[in-house]
């Protein structure tokens, strides 16, 4: 089954892993044909098992390879074609580039009643099924949208730009 894993917390900081080094960590996890996209912790692999069997042998395996936990975010072929395929906002338009919060889990009644309460005019917000796009006005640097509530409610994340799923999906999945 092919699936695409997102990485959170990857190259940054001190933290350098080349692309070859991160395929040779996913084959010692059990992977089969990893491709790495981007040098922002993205990858394809070959693998049957289910995404959480398959995330947690890849957390596992990461973290005693590199010495740090490496969350870690599985989707389905299906899945990722979903997320860049996605009109989250249509016919509504923003400064910034659309950007992909893709969640560990599906997000609660909760949860989702306060990614409502927070879409507005600077920063545009909505839900997925384990996503949240966000719209931003201008530069992410820029908004005041509090990540860290929405972490708090929503659970771990990582996040892409929308044309980063898409430019992925074009090239693994479609």
């Amino acid at each position: 089954m092919l699936s695409a894993l997102f990485f959170r917390g990857m190259n940054l900081g001190n933290r350098r892993l080349t692309n070859v080094d991160l395929a040779a960590a996913l084959v010692a996890c059990g992977c089969r044909e990893p491709r790495i996209y981007q040098a922002s912790g993205n990858a394809v692999v070959e693998d049957p098992r289910g995404p959480e069997a398959l995330r947690a042998a890849v957390e596992e395996g990461l973290a005693t390879a590199l010495g740090y936990s490496v969350p870690t975010f599985v989707r389905s072929a299906d899945a990722v074609r979903a997320i860049a395929s996605a009109d989250p906002f249509p016919g509504r338009q923003m400064g910034g580039k659309l950007q992909v919060g893709i969640l560990r889990q599906a997000p609660s009644g909760e949860a989702r009643s306060l990614v409502a309460s927070l879409d507005g005019e600077a920063d545009a917000l909505a839900l997925g099924e384990q996503e949240l796009f966000w719209w931003p006005s201008g530069s992410i640097l820029d908004s005041s949208l509090d990540l860290k509530a929405l972490e708090r409610a929503l659970g771990p994340w990582t996040q892409r730009t929308h044309g980063t799923v898409q430019r992925l999906t074009k090239k693994y999945f479609s």
